[in-house]
C-alpha cells in the first residue's frame, strides 16, 4: 500500500491506469483521511512478479502525471503473508522474534533507509537491552513480550504483527517507510523487506542478534538485490558506515 497526495479526478491518469492498463486487477485505489490523494493498494504478488511483470513504472508515472507527491505524512506499507514466514506456527513465531531483533538492533540504518522518523512506526525494543542479555531464554522472553504487548488497537509499529487488519489479512505489515514514487527506491525497499524475511527464516534468534550490518549487506549482495545495494550506497549505509 502506497499513500500519496494529489488529483482524485475520475479522469486522472491513475484512474485511467486502473481502468485500462490494470488488466489483471492487481491494484486498486482508495481514499483515507490521513492523505489528500489516494492509497494505492495492490493485491498479493511476489517480488519477482513486481520486477518482471507488474507495470509498476507505468503506475508511478501515472501518479506523478496527476501531480501526486509522497508527502511528509504519507507512508509505504508492505505486507508479507504469514505463511511465508514458516511452515508451522512455531516457525512463524520464531521468525517474528527474529524480524523484531533484526529491525530494532539495526534501527540506526533502518530509519535512514526508511527515510521516515515518526511515532506512527516505532521500534519495539531498545537495542542496548537486547545486547545486555546473555541467556537465550531471557532474550526470547523479552522480544516475545514486546510483540505480545503490541496494543491490538494500535498499528503504529515499524513491524505490525497484531492489529485487527493484519490479523484479518494473515500478514505482517512493515510500516516504517516513507512513501515514494521513485521506482528504484520502491523496489529497493521491497528488496529490503524480502532480505530481512530471508535472514529471519533461515537463522535462529541468537544468530540474528549477533549479525553485523556488513553481514546483512553481504546477504543482499548474495541475493542479487542490486536496487537495494545501490540505495544503501546512496544513503551511505552500504559498508557498515555510521548512518548519516
Amino acid at each position: 500500500m502506497l499513500s500519496s497526495s494529489g488529483n482524485r479526478s475520475s479522469e486522472s491518469e491513475l484512474n485511467k491506469f486502473v481502468r485500462d492498463v490494470n488488466k489483471e486487477s492487481t491494484v486498486y485505489l482508495c481514499t483515507d483521511s490521513t492523505v489528500s490523494g489516494y492509497e494505492i493498494t495492490t493485491h498479493p504478488m511476489t517480488l519477482d512478479y513486481v520486477k518482471k511483470e507488474f507495470p509498476l513504472k507505468t503506475l508511478l508515472d501515472s501518479a506523478r502525471a496527476d501531480g501526486h507527491r509522497s508527502g511528509i505524512d504519507a507512508g509505504l506499507h508492505i505486507h508479507v503473508g504469514n505463511t511465508g514466514l514458516g511452515l508451522t506456527e512455531l516457525d512463524r513465531t520464531n521468525t517474528r522474534l527474529n524480524l523484531t531483533a533484526l529491525m530494532d538492533i539495526n534501527w540506526e540504518y533502518m530509519s535512514v533507509l526508511a527515510n521516515r522518523k515518526t511515532s506512527w512506526a516505532r521500534k519495539m525494543i531498545d537495542s542496548d537491552r537486547i545486547h545486555s542479555i546473555d541467556s537465550k531464554l531471557q532474550l526470547v522472553s523479552l522480544i516475545n513480550s514486546a510483540i505480545e504487548n503490541q496494543d491490538r488497537n494500535s498499528k503504529y509499529w515499524a513491524i505490525n504483527f497484531s492489529s485487527s487488519n493484519v490479523r484479518e489479512l494473515n500478514t505482517s505489515e512493515f510500516r516504517l517507510f516513507k512513501s515514494t514514487l521513485n521506482y528504484n527506491c520502491l523496489i529497493a525497499r521491497l528488496e529490503l523487506v524480502s532480505l530481512l524475511c530471508d535472514i529471519a527464516v533461515q537463522n535462529d534468534l541468537q544468530t540474528c542478534c549477533s549479525l553485523e550490518w556488513s553481514d546483512i549487506v553481504n546477504h543482499a549482495k548474495k541475493l542479487g538485490y542490486k536496487k537495494l545495494i545501490n540505495y544503501m550506497a546512496t544513503k551511505r549505509v552500504s559498508r557498515g558506515l555510521k548512518a548519516v
